[in-house]
């Protein structure tokens, strides 16, 4: 199935031909008679020794991987093909949880273990090949014809096809023995503690810590009658300043200048430095001043 639709025998067709513009993609459909492992070409699961271990497990789960090469990639692809059809999602779910229980990193950087929402290259298109274990390339599909392509590939599905009862019927682990498990290291891990950091044992002449107790206890009443003794001293409270009120001018009312009626103020009286004044300059002040000038 493409992104929008099931492809036909005639898109199918024209994928695989030597004239083909586009590389198509497909997923698993509800049930299917096949599953579909992607290694990309940037997997640790690459290294011949971590695929040789991939490949040797998935035959202790009596399955037979078929490996190629994915079209127009470098990315590995294993099939795995069944006699029957299955659930894809109940086959998906046995597989990845042996999986995972052999420590086998299932993720897009690592392994693909595809489902019916995860798309991969549909085979026997352009650059595909068929591979073997040790990831030869064991035939390349450009080299031979296509009817010649399809029939070497239907073979391989037919050949290596088994129950997908392998897995279906798979015991799952039990819980209780996973704890047993968890127990019994455990239990040695506590062992081997106990002999590496052994107890340590007080010696009885050190003091115990209760006997410092009557020490503290007098330090403590000590502490208590001195802070009597400084609560007899009064202590002046640091009140803020009261804000002065700010002084309120009074408008003074004056009689305007242009009335002639308005009595002038009489100038103060100094009693200390009396003002002298042209006005009333008599003739005593004269013969004073005539004096001064002698």
């Amino acid at each position: 199935m493409s992104q929008f639709h099931y492809l036909t025998d005639e898109e199918i067709a024209v994928s695989i031909g030597r004239d083909a513009v586009y590389v198509r993609a497909t997923t698993l459909d509800d049930m299917t008679k096949f599953l579909v492992i992607t290694v990309p070409a940037n997997s640790r699961y690459i290294d011949l020794e971590q695929f040789a271990r991939l490949i040797a497990f998935l035959r202790t789960l009596h399955l037979n991987p078929k490996v190629y090469r994915a079209a127009d990639s470098e990315d590995i692809q294993v099939f795995l093909p069944f006699t029957e059809t299955a659930n894809t999602a109940a086959v998906l779910r046995v597989l990845n949880r042996e999986l995972t229980n052999q420590s086998f990193e299932i993720a897009a950087h690592s392994l693909v273990v595809h489902s019916t929402y995860e798309p991969f290259a549909l085979p026997l298109q352009s650059k595909f090949a068929w591979l073997n274990d040790d990831l030869s390339v064991k035939v390349s599909k450009d080299d031979i014809a296509v009817d010649a392509a399809i029939a070497f590939f239907l073979a391989d599905m037919t050949r290596a096809a088994v129950s997908p009862a392998v897995l279906l019927d798979r015991p799952v682990p039990p819980v209780s023995a996973l704890n047993a498990s968890t127990d019994t290291v455990s239990d040695e891990l506590v062992e081997i503690i106990e002999a590496i950091d052994s107890p340590v044992v007080l010696d009885d002449t050190q003091p115990a810590l209760y006997d410092q107790a009557p020490e503290i206890v007098l330090e403590t009443e000590q502490l208590k009658r001195l802070g009597g003794q400084l609560q007899l001293f009064v202590v002046p409270s640091h009140q803020e300043p009261k804000e002065q009120p700010t002084p309120v001018r009074r408008s003074r009312k004056r009689r305007p200048r242009s009335d002639p009626q308005a009595p002038r103020a009489e100038p103060v009286t100094n009693n200390l430095f009396p003002t002298i004044t042209t006005d009333n300059f008599s003739s005593s002040d004269h013969q004073k001043e005539a004096n001064q000038r002698d």
